[in-house]
């Protein structure tokens, strides 16, 4: 083709195009015949597409190809196996979650041991620890990582840890970190938020509705006219009842981190041309420059990886588009989310009785 191009032969050119748009198709064709795993056959149909959009010209073909591939990639789904490493069982965790309740002298203390328990891990150690994973593992960490809908279509991918691309590699970093966050709040809400919660209700029986009152009580989280709903959503997720808990709670989560960066001087909407304003989501606020100031790295990525993250969980915009499956209710990362709000309430609330006492004390200076 480049000879083509030198010589201004357009119909070199234009066979050349042709013949590298065919080539691909026959590769596809031959993966197709031979039975190739689906996963594999989905990586040429995604080849194909990237060539016919290269060429150009190519819109009919490529529609058709789109539509084979989203049916290939549903068949995909089933082939995709889970890899076991030697960890702690469920039931150790679950028995860490209830020891640790259970050595509490008060309610205010257990509020505290759950609250704390979705304390985000330090941003630059899971990032060493992710560059260690793939160090000591190069070939697992090679291709690229990709992320699936619930119909088997491709919505994010990253690229592999042994590009010469720097930004691939920091893109392969990144998928790392987002793989290991996702598994440490897994494990965490199926096992010591579980212990945990089962011992709160036995410990406290006479609160199991009122449990959380004193916290959100003058809590600057909870905006006016959202006691109630905070208070629902996360009784809700006291009892079990993650369905109602996530879609209280999940809303009025992304409702005060918005305030909390408006509050904090951030801009929060946009201005539109006709004066009309539009307020910015998660997507936006998450990954603006302030958010190491105003949450910290450590906290802004976990709310990442569990909220909006296409290679993580991504449970605020699934939710919002009706992409979560009943099952999906049932799952241990609710109950880390449910544990990551109270985690918000509790620091908020901290933070608050520390400014109250600090104002007071300055008060009674100048009183004397």
């Amino acid at each position: 083709m480049r000879v083509g191009e030198i010589v201004k032969d357009k119909d070199l050119i234009s066979r050349a195009k042709e013949a590298l748009v065919e080539n691909s198709l026959n590769h596809l064709e031959f993966e197709k015949t031979h039975g190739t795993s689906h996963i594999r056959i989905s990586m040429f149909y995604t080849k194909a597409i990237e060539m016919c959009r290269r060429i150009g010209g190519k819109r009919d073909q490529i529609d058709l190809l789109h539509k084979e591939l989203n049916e290939v990639r549903k068949k995909s789904l089933g082939e995709m196996k889970a890899i076991t490493v030697p960890i702690k069982t469920e039931h150790d965790f679950f028995n860490e979650g209830q020891e640790a309740i259970r050595k509490c002298e008060t309610k205010a203390d257990s509020l505290a041991v759950l609250s704390m328990m979705a304390t985000p891990p330090k941003f630059d150690e899971s990032r060493e620890s992710a560059r260690k994973n793939i160090e000591s593992a190069p070939l697992t960490h090679m291709f690229s990582s990709f992320s699936l809908d619930d119909k088997g279509r491709l919505v994010e991918i990253s690229g592999g840890a042994l590009s010469d691309d720097p930004k691939q590699q920091e893109a392969a970093l990144l998928a790392e970190m987002i793989r290991n966050e996702t598994l440490r709040q897994s494990l965490i809400g199926i096992g010591r938020l579980e212990g945990a919660r089962v011992a709160i209700l036995e410990r406290f029986p006479d609160q199991r509705y009122s449990y959380f009152d004193d916290l959100l009580s003058y809590n600057p989280f909870v905006p006016s006219g959202r006691y109630h709903l905070f208070r629902t959503g996360l009784v809700a997720g006291l009892h079990g009842d993650w369905m109602t808990c996530a879609h209280i709670l999940i809303p009025q989560i992304e409702n005060s981190l918005r305030n909390t960066f408006e509050h904090s001087g951030k801009l929060v909407s946009i201005l539109k041309s006709d004066q009309t304003q539009v307020e910015l989501d998660l997507n936006t606020l998450l990954y603006c420059a302030e958010v190491e100031e105003i949450l910290g790295n450590d906290l802004g990525f976990v709310l990442k990886v569990s909220l909006t993250e296409k290679l993580g969980l991504g449970i605020r915009n699934k939710l919002a588009h009706g992409r979560l499956p009943d099952d999906f209710f049932n799952s241990a990362n609710i109950a880390f989310l449910w544990c990551l709000g109270l985690h918000l309430l509790f620091l908020t609330k901290i933070s608050f009785l520390k400014e109250s006492s600090n104002h007071k004390g300055e008060i009674g200076r100048a009183h004397v």
